[in-house]
């Protein structure tokens, strides 16, 4: 069975300073790739209360700092002024709050702090949501490019504090979860790999506009199931990715493989009977080795010796060094009674080191 793991890169125009670590879940990344202006709330929100509005001064303040120490201490008091409002003034029912809690908590680095103030304002707000989702997936789309580029460096560690705070920022496109999958899959931890390959497909499953990231995220959540023994699982998925794509032969060839997981040999055999009906019809030149020997083995075993002997042919010519393909097409020149040709072939294959045992035996 060929399984494919698909690390997705996302298409990102984002820009931001040199990359930093992440320390005791701040992230500096985060916090560096801010923009640099501050921007008043796009939605109609008013602080009404004095201390939600000297937050909102100082985090304008910050964006204004003239060095790292004036900034981590605006926001720091903003934070504090808001901390006392909550506690003090009873501001949790204020909006205007929470949203600035939000951005004060971008500033800092704080993924989860952000998370929760956006997401109290847009419940006491749904007229927020476009200007919140806007800081969510700018973060989103930052975060991801940063955790690809130690993805890539092998920094895996690294990636996933980028990954887990772009997921907790915006969950709204597929490419950070399958990434995730991706991840977890390389590092053979298979059930985690399933859990975000399952995310990835939920999301691009509801979009039309992501038709190849839900094939790819299918894909890998079935290799998946299929490496935890949850062939049902797979069975499942697999039967709907060939709607989508019934000529994805990797995939029918991993449906016939979760069959026979299943315990459903019979139907296993349906599917690869079927793939190799419709190889045997195609160019032997278009077919990969495993399909060549496919091919030649059904022809050899339903006695169509010609139709053998022409695709194991092909098969030695794509790998001279095939010990298999050599043996095959030496029993297919004994069956065929073409002694010159099972006498070079005997010898080539003792060549590749094996020996021909039995001409006439079968193929394998």
């Amino acid at each position: 069975m060929t399984t494919r793991t698909t690390i997705l890169v996302l298409a990102l125009a984002m820009t931001g300073g040199p990359l930093a670590a992440q320390e005791g879940g701040i992230s500096l990344r985060l916090a560096q790739g801010q923009m640099p202006k501050y921007t008043p709330p796009l939605c109609p929100l008013k602080p009404m209360n004095g201390k939600v509005d000297k937050a909102s001064q100082l985090l304008r303040k910050a964006y204004d700092a003239k060095t790292p120490v004036e900034r981590t201490t605006a926001l720091a008091e903003a934070r504090s002024n808001l901390a006392s409002a909550f506690a003090e003034d009873a501001q949790t029912g204020n909006p205007a709050a929470w949203y600035f809690l939000a951005r004060i908590a971008l500033m800092r680095g704080d993924a989860a702090e952000a998370d929760s103030g956006f997401t109290k304002v847009e419940a006491m707000v749904p007229a927020c949501e476009i200007d919140i989702t806007q800081y969510r997936q700018n973060s989103w789309a930052m975060l991801g490019k940063a955790g690809i580029e130690f993805q890539q460096k092998g920094e895996i560690d690294s990636a996933m504090a980028q990954f887990r705070d772009a997921a907790t920022l915006f969950r709204g496109l597929p490419h950070i979860y399958s990434n995730m999958g991706v991840l977890f899959a390389n590092r053979a931890e298979n059930d985690s790999a399933a859990v975000y390959f399952a995310k990835s497909l939920a999301i691009a499953e509801s979009d039309t506009s992501l038709v190849e990231d839900r094939n790819s995220a299918a894909m890998n959540l079935a290799v998946m199931y299929q490496r935890i023994n949850r062939h049902l699982d797979a069975l499942k998925l697999l039967q709907k990715y060939l709607v989508w794509r019934p000529d994805d032969k990797d995939a029918r060839k991993a449906l016939a493989a979760s069959y026979r997981g299943a315990g459903f040999a019979d139907s296993a055999d349906a599917v690869d009977g079927a793939m190799v009906a419709e190889f045997s019809k195609a160019n032997l030149d278009s077919l990969d080795m495993q399909d060549l020997m496919a091919v030649g083995v059904a022809a050899f075993n339903a006695k169509r010796y010609p139709e053998a002997e022409n695709a194991f042919s092909h098969a030695v010519k794509r790998n001279p060094y095939s010990r298999d393909a050599r043996y095959n097409l030496a029993n297919s020149y004994f069956a065929l009674k073409n002694n010159e040709h099972l006498i070079l072939q005997r010898s080539a294959a003792t060549r590749c080191g094996g020996r021909v045992e039995g001409s006439g035996s079968g193929v394998k």
